[in-house]
């Protein structure tokens, strides 16, 4: 009775047992590939495991049983045309859609791992942390789907409220992904909806109040549905244990569980608020968006452990030890011993000034400062022009002049300004005595080593490779100097990936995005001979968000502000494994900042 109380309702009891009866045969082949398996059943689908060997990828197919009323068809289309217009690392992504033997089939990504539901039964209880990480990923895809702006049977709408939160429709991989599927019963977040008497849709272990109570329904619905599988995957059983539905609606509508307090007080007390604030019967006492949840669990996660969430639910799968914040009481004895040193260097370093004095150089500008002003180098991406250099360096190196480009002489001017190679060698003269007749001050020998030595240097002149006009259309980009970078940019097109990067940089800082952002996806066609593949589409992502993110400010536009939000998260997914990357802040800072404009509109 518990397992049924804890599946999809939609449909009534009768036509449930015609559902179960009607069991389609195993297909030996659906989709793009041959089946393999079976991953799971439920009341109205089947879901085969296949595998494409073209691809060499296996994939998941959810089939339809035979049972085809008209609601059931109408849950399948509407879960076909909501999930294909999703696009989130944590949203399971459809591949196909078709027909098997006059049933219909949806062909979606296949996780390797288990269903939430599956890892529950396997391990119990989940350590609080991974079910923190757990909960920020779910949180993270219901944050884009509330916010999501798309088309349905004709309707613009604005936001998806998923209705059916529950473990059975979570997958949580051995890489640490966590997906969200199954938006068979999702309905437009921007249309409120209101179920009708004696009409139940949904799972009744985990639905919210007003789904029971036939009140309107909003993204606070799926809010209060994530606190009660946040609450039974920090304390190992279900929040509403019940026999029956009528014992069920009653404990839910009493709000009548069992308080973590009473017997989880090893969870720290911040997540069992968070929990009990998801979990108000009235929704205007929950958290008011899904954004707002995720800034309170994440700023909870941030006092346990500073390892990404994807890398914390890994380790956990794979059986590995939790690695938490290190007390800092712990780290005393480093710490005294970090500053003696640094005590001590800095003594040294004041007493040997007068021998070292090029150690110390308060006119310096750090690193930070002096990329302040880029479009583009906000992060540690800090070329080698940037990095401070100290007085003797200054007096030394060779100064570079200003340039100035006009018509044609564009070419002469990068050769004047190019890097000379290493490997050659100058010219010696030799010392010869001066010729007995000759009254000039230089000998004849003298003459000749001349000439050979300007022939040398006129030889190098020639020489001007992609990586000097690409530093030098960087320079006059860094130095503001559009026109001349424009110049070059038209008069040596280089086929490789580094120039449409620097190129949409130059569109970008003159205010034309959108030229901008087509110059830099032109960049995942080439390769580079400075950058990896991974550096190259880091860059794109971060300037496509970064142009999107400034339209949306110019214009105010929806639309715009919707893309420029799923660019942000492109990046941030990117950059996933490694928090503390300035790329990955700025995204998540721009993702709250888009979000709430959103919310205002």
């Amino acid at each position: 009775m518990d397992e049924y109380l804890s599946e999809t309702v939609s449909i009534s009891v009768n036509e449930r047992n015609i559902a179960r009866s009607a069991e389609p045969s195993m297909p030996e082949a659906i989709g793009s590939g041959v089946v393999k398996s079976v991953l799971g059943k439920g009341g109205a689908a089947v879901v085969y495991e296949i595998w494409n060997q073209k691809l060499e990828i296996m994939r998941a197919v959810k089939l339809w049983r035979p049972f085809l009323s008209e609601k059931v068809l109408k849950r399948f289309e509407t879960e076909i045309k909501i999930t294909a217009k999703l696009h989130h690392p944590n949203i399971v992504e459809i591949h196909n859609v078709g027909e098997w033997e006059g049933l219909p089939f949806i062909e979606m990504e296949k996780i390797d791992g288990f269903s939430l539901k599956e890892l529950l039964k396997k391990r119990g209880v989940l350590p609080y942390e991974v079910a923190l990480a757990v909960a920020i990923c779910l949180c993270r895809a219901l944050t884009y789907a509330h916010n999501h702006i798309y088309n349905l049977f004709g309707r613009r709408f604005r936001g998806v409220t998923h209705c059916d939160i529950k473990p059975a429709n979570i997958m949580v991989g051995f890489s640490g992904t966590v997906k969200l599927m199954d938006f068979g019963i999702a309905h437009p977040a921007s249309v409120p909806k209101v179920s009708g008497h004696n009409k139940i849709t949904g799972s009744l272990q985990y639905m919210s109040p007003e789904q029971l109570g036939a009140r309107k329904i909003d993204p606070r619905t799926d809010i209060y549905s994530l606190g009660v599988v946040f609450y039974e995957m920090v304390s190992g059983t279900k929040a509403f244990p019940a026999q029956s539905m009528e014992e069920l609606i009653k404990k839910r509508n009493s709000n009548d569980f069992v308080a973590l307090e009473s017997f989880c007080k090893d969870v720290p007390q911040k997540i069992r608020s968070i929990i009990s604030r998801c979990m108000e019967v009235d929704p205007d006492t929950r958290y008011r968006t899904s954004n707002e949840l995720l800034q309170d669990l994440e700023r909870a996660y941030r006092k346990i452990t500073t390892i990404p969430p994807e890398q914390i639910i890994s380790r956990f799968m794979s059986g590995k030890k939790l690695r938490k914040k290190q007390n800092i009481f712990s780290s005393v004895p480093v710490i005294l011993l970090a500053t003696l040193g640094l005590l001590t260097l800095t003594v040294t370093a004041y007493v040997m000034k007068d021998t070292f004095h090029e150690w110390i150089n308060p006119s310096e500008k750090t690193i930070l400062d002096q990329s302040q002003n880029s479009f583009y180098q906000t992060d540690d991406q800090v070329s080698d022009k940037n990095l401070p250099v100290d007085d003797h360096q200054a007096k030394t190196a060779p100064q570079k002049k200003p340039v100035s480009v006009s018509g044609s002489n564009t070419a002469k001017v990068v050769q004047r300004n190019r890097v000379r190679k290493k490997t050659q060698q100058p010219v010696v003269k030799k010392e010869k005595p001066a010729v007995v007749g000759v009254k000039s001050e230089k000998s004849i020998e003298s003459y000749e080593d001349e000439l050979v030595q300007n022939q040398v240097e006129d030889k190098n002149e020639e020489t001007v490779t992609d990586e000097v006009i690409l530093d030098q259309i960087q320079q006059f980009i860094d130095n503001k100097e559009f026109e001349p970078a424009k110049r070059l940019c038209k008069e040596f097109p280089i086929e490789d990936a580094e120039y449409f990067l620097i190129y949409a940089q130059l569109l970008a800082k003159q205010g034309q995005f959108m030229a901008a952002i087509e110059q830099a996806e032109k960049s995942l066609n080439y390769s580079s001979k400075r950058k990896s593949s991974e550096e190259i589409r880091g860059d794109m992502f971060y300037i496509k968000a970064q142009c999107l993110g400034a339209m949306f400010k110019q214009k105010g536009d929806e639309d715009i502000g919707q893309k420029a939000m799923e660019a942000w998260y492109d990046l941030k997914y990117m950059y996933r494994s490694n928090t503390s990357h300035l790329r990955y802040k700025h995204a998540d800072k721009e993702i709250r900042n888009i979000s709430s404009a959103l919310q205002q509109m």
